[in-house]
């Protein structure tokens, strides 16, 4: 089979069909430069799932129709002269619609040897679309992310998590257990828990990252902060998840269970990501897991290249990515309060790397649904004077609507039920 990709902007179109039919040829039809820079990354997709197929290309003015026209009538001439048995696809999942007029008008001519395709992104299905006839394939595409990163120009540099190797974070019953206690005391009142991870994690710091011994001098500070630590150390001791607790005046000591339960106590953010990504790869629709891929704690590099100088690369971490077939979830995991300026960064790396069929995704504590100026009942709460906190939550709800991020809040993630039903559905 010769598979023809009329060239797309957003790549994941061109590859899909690709990766599909696996071709014996491909020939890529646009712009010079572009399909040039392209046919690199096709050639890569290509030897990294073992396959072995020819590329070639052919440059069209994207202007001019008549000439994009004859450029697809030489390729079917020049395939059916050399072996008259070969079949011609045009992949019409990609192209803009000058190309796919093209495309029509070429079909029309050699209906008896140009087949047409094309892939649907959302259903993960190749649709074979000739004549009157439309049919689905059974066939799901799984792309890892690495890949997906790859084809988007930039490169995994480190990430915390990955559900496809051993990372930092090894998923196993006793931790999701420890993670899901952690996370009944945290919901609770997240301002607590941030405020006392951030007093531990002040004392922590100054110990080894081996050393599990925690030595928390709250001297000086106001009763009301001594005794929120008070029973925010017997909640962690009565989960399981420190051991050997002691208080002695204004002095607290304790060991943590293991070093992921450290990291988890000392900053601020890693639980709720670290409890996203692990619901996140269990849950389960039709009997089938939901996401293909889960990496958390991602450091993307933004041109694909890792240079020798540290420091010196363009780089952004999302907190977590979610893979199903080859649409992407881009998720920031926000325990605290935060500032508009995540709502831009989530925006701009999600669009840069996850290209047109990405779900942008904001889970956060620190928004409630009474805070959200969309719903019915909500709609006049801020006709009186605001303060502003609310103010705040406000603009921020609004601003992620404006660019398109979905809002996830606390009511949604209150326990594993409701986490794993909202997560379930993030790509929809």
């Amino acid at each position: 089979m010769v598979l023809v990709e009329l060239f797309d902007s957003e790549p994941i179109e061109n590859i899909a069909g690709f990766i599909t039919t696996k071709p014996r040829k491909v020939i890529f039809i646009g712009e010079k430069k572009k399909i040039e820079r392209f046919e690199k990354i096709f050639r890569r997709v290509a030897d990294e799932r073992g396959l072995s197929t020819e590329f070639d290309s052919r440059a069209v003015n994207r202007n001019y129709l008549q000439n994009m026209v004859e450029v697809l009538e030489s390729i079917v001439k020049e395939i059916s002269e050399n072996d008259s048995h070969e079949e011609i696809v045009f992949d019409l999942c990609g192209g803009d619609d000058l190309m796919l007029v093209a495309a029509g008008i070429v079909y029309k001519s050699h209906q008896d040897t140009v087949q047409l395709q094309r892939y649907n992104i959302y259903t993960n299905k190749m649709i074979d679309c000739d004549e009157h006839v439309v049919m689905e394939s059974d066939e799901d595409i799984v792309m890892p992310i690495e890949e997906f990163m790859m084809i988007h120009g930039g490169c995994v540099v480190h990430s915390e998590y990955n559900s496809k190797s051993n990372t930092r974070w090894e998923n196993s019953p006793e931790l999701k257990e420890d993670v899901l206690k952690m996370w009944g005391i945290c919901t609770k009142n997240s301002r607590d828990w941030n405020r006392n991870v951030g007093i531990t994690a002040k004392f922590a710091s100054k110990a080894s990252s081996a050393d599990l011994n925690a030595y928390v001098n709250l001297s000086g500070e106001r009763k009301d902060i001594k005794n929120s630590y008070n029973a925010f150390l017997k909640k962690l001791l009565k989960a399981g998840v420190v051991e050997k607790a002691k208080i002695e005046g204004n002095l607290y000591t304790f060991s943590f269970k293991n070093k992921k339960i450290k990291q988890c106590l000392t900053k601020e953010g890693v639980l709720l990501e670290l409890y996203v990504t692990l619901i996140a790869e269990n849950v389960q629709e039709d009997g089938r897991d939901v996401y293909d891929d889960v990496m958390m704690g991602v450091k993307i590099d933004w041109d694909g290249v890792i240079g020798e100088t540290p420091g010196h690369e363009v780089e952004n971490e999302i907190d977590v990515i979610l893979m199903r077939g080859m649409r992407p979830v881009f998720i920031s995991c926000k325990n605290g309060s935060f500032f508009q300026e995540e709502l831009f960064k989530l925006s701009a790396v999600a669009e840069k790397f996850g290209g047109k069929y990405v779900q942008k995704v904001l889970i956060t504590n620190y928004l409630s649904s009474r805070d959200n100026p969309l719903r019915k009942e909500n709609r006049n709460i801020y006709d009186g004077e605001e303060n502003s906190n609310s103010l705040k939550k406000r603009l921020l709800w609004n601003r992620a609507i404006e660019l398109n991020i979905k809002i996830v809040c606390r009511e949604a993630i209150q326990n594993e039920s409701l986490t794993s039903e909202t997560i379930r559905n993030l790509y929809k």
